[in-house]
């Protein structure tokens, strides 16, 4: 979860954050019977550009959207006032997130879901960024190696990652608790997500 400095929002990203990865999409016969209608490999979400939070309705989703990690936790991240990134490669991360920590110190703290290969040197770019948070990995699906990653990072990725239950529940109880603190004084609830350049920010 990333929060800019001084006005209270929390952004997540993706593979988020809370980043979240595109490998993350629903994919036609990876635990799925439909692929992600926005598409794989890139930014985009079709539920998260449509869902709103103050209807009674709960927003209209295709099938494929049903059990997907990144619709639920773009929803759990936008409930907390949070900023959503789905990441494609190496490069988003370092421009989405990385450079401007560093640079403008606007993120704070961040909840992180990558695969287990990139765990140690994302940790240690985080920490020389000045950011806290937690780094989540991926239990199914991920790289092994260099060779897959690199291949990955270049959009060929035929593999789904999956989050197991457990780091789910926990992902989605750390937003939870971010969305039941309370806000500051004359600062409203977002209700929708704007998405500006890569990132899903709340409105």
């Amino acid at each position: 979860m990333l929060p800019p400095r001084g006005n209270g929002c929390w952004w997540v990203r993706a593979s988020v954050r809370n980043p979240s990865a595109a490998c993350q999409k629903p994919l036609r016969g990876a635990g799925s019977l439909y692929d992600c209608p926005a598409g794989r490999f890139n930014h985009n979400c079709l539920y998260l550009s449509r869902v709103t939070l103050n209807s009674d309705a709960e927003t209209p989703f295709p099938p494929a959207c049903a059990g997907c990690s990144i619709r639920i936790l773009g929803r759990a991240a936008l409930q907390a006032g949070a900023s959503f990134a789905v990441l494609t490669s190496a490069l988003d991360i370092a421009d989405d997130i990385l450079l401007p920590a560093l640079q403008e110190e606007r993120f704070t703290r961040i909840l992180f879901a990558i695969c287990p290969y990139s765990v140690e040197p994302m940790s240690l770019a985080v920490l020389i960024c000045g950011m806290e948070g937690y780094i989540f990995r991926y239990s199914d699906g991920s790289c092994e190696n260099y060779d897959q990653w690199l291949r990955a990072d270049g959009g060929d990725k035929p593999e789904r990652t999956v989050l197991s239950g457990p780091t789910m529940t926990a992902m989605l109880g750390l937003l939870d608790a971010i969305a039941a603190f309370p806000r500051s004084s004359g600062s409203t609830r977002p209700t929708h997500y704007e998405q500006l350049n890569n990132v899903f920010r709340p409105c």
